[in-house]
């Protein structure tokens, strides 16, 4: 007797949810206008996107929208469904990331400038769950005559704290500054000892941060360090809660993240439940880029059960921009090569034979997210179109 095939596809799209598998951000202030994806978060059972949201007169804008589980716009969250201004009246506004505390208040991370100078500077507001209400506008300390590099920002919440991280470039000719890492209350009290922030100045070189992970007592940043006439390398570091490298995290807290003598990149970090490390990104010769996932162990040490504990290398695409675990701890990242591609693996690196990754995703390079929500995973980035780029959300079956 044949079975029934059933109707679910891993990897394929969930046309349950939104438009046939995939959600466009909706208009802030016309139909003909670009609003860029720049953030995505869940709140209970719903989808908090934020988005670059551009006025007809080209002014840059925060907008944020609340998705229902089935993808479609929560017309009672803010005012008729978008919440959209800015940090400081007359100037640009640059979304950054954004988070939902628990039973709590909505935060936005993002960037101000003026028009006439466009040198950012970090800010965060708190709104209320629903988008309503005042939103306050708290400014974060940079450095002296430094700015915040677009698209570094990142943001965790736990318990009473949140933390966010930042990457600055200077004055040309002068030296380029240290990443920050700030931690704060909902008050906006500093929780360092020393203040609201610590400088990331692990080796000599620039240093950009592209993940934060934060636990009760620790957390983690990954990262890469620019280095002119060498190959690039990334890294991996475990700080107390108090600022300070856990000399009990690889050596003296930190580890290299390099594949051979290749420019090493890693774009995100992930965590498992057991507290195995995971960093996905890319590794380049001169002619060829590969994505790369690489599994560390709670204490920095390359996982022996996960590709015998070396650096998984993908030419199915260039890199893997984020990733996340579905239930069964298979790891589904998101990335580029001939488009936007996606794959899942095995607990033990193996590719999934059973993920067949046949949605078609067409956008670009830019602030690309996944999200795991048990039946399926939410790909966030951006679409092209005829009025310029549109934050779109794809739920992928897992």
């Amino acid at each position: 007797m044949q079975m029934p095939r059933s109707s679910v596809q891993a990897g394929d799209y969930d046309r349950s949810f939104g438009q046939d598998g995939y959600a466009e951000t909706p208009p802030f202030f016309g139909a003909w206008l670009p609003r860029n994806f720049a953030g995505l978060t869940l709140q209970d059972d719903n989808i908090l996107i934020s988005a670059l949201a551009l006025d007809e007169r080209g002014g840059r804008h925060c907008g944020i929208i609340r998705l229902a589980p089935n993808g479609s716009q929560d017309m009672s969250f803010g005012i008729d469904g978008v919440v959209a201004g800015r940090f400081n009246a007359n100037e640009h506004a640059q979304p950054e990331a954004l988070i939902a505390l628990a039973d709590g208040p909505i935060i936005l991370l993002g960037l101000t400038a003026d028009p006439a100078r466009p040198f950012p500077q970090p800010h965060y507001l708190i709104l209320e769950p629903n988008g309503q209400g005042p939103t306050p506008s708290f400014k974060l300390e940079a450095p002296d005559g430094a700015a915040a590099v677009i698209g570094s920002g990142r943001l965790t919440a736990l318990g009473p704290h949140f933390m966010a991280a930042l990457t600055f470039y200077g004055i040309p000719g002068q030296p380029t500054p240290n990443p920050r890492v700030y931690r704060l209350n909902l008050a906006g009290d500093p929780s360092f000892p020393d203040g609201s922030f610590i400088e990331i100045g692990l080796t000599p070189g620039e240093l950009e941060i592209t993940g934060l992970i934060q636990l009760d007592t620790v957390f983690y940043l990954s990262g890469i360090r620019l280095q002119t006439g060498l190959p690039d390398e990334s890294f991996i570091a475990r700080y107390t809660v108090d600022g300070k490298l856990d000399p009990m995290f690889g050596n003296n807290g930190s580890i290299i993240v390099k594949v051979e003598n290749r420019s090493t990149h890693v774009k995100a970090l992930i965590q498992r439940p057991d507290g195995h490390l995971i960093v996905v990104g890319s590794a380049q010769d001169d002619s060829v880029s590969q994505a790369m996932v690489w599994q560390f162990t709670a204490l920095g040490a390359p996982d022996q059960n996960f590709n015998n504990g070396d650096p998984l290398l993908d030419s199915a695409a260039r890199a893997w921009h984020s990733a996340s675990l579905d239930p069964a701890g298979r790891l589904i990242t998101f990335g580029t090569g001939a488009r936007l591609e996606h794959k899942r693996y095995l607990m033990d690196g193996s590719t999934d034979p059973d993920y067949l990754p046949s949605a078609q995703l067409i956008g670009i390079p830019d602030a690309m997210l996944t999200l795991n929500r048990g039946a399926n995973t939410l790909f966030a980035y951006n679409a092209t179109a005829s009025i310029g780029l549109i934050g779109t959300v794809a739920a992928i079956q897992n």
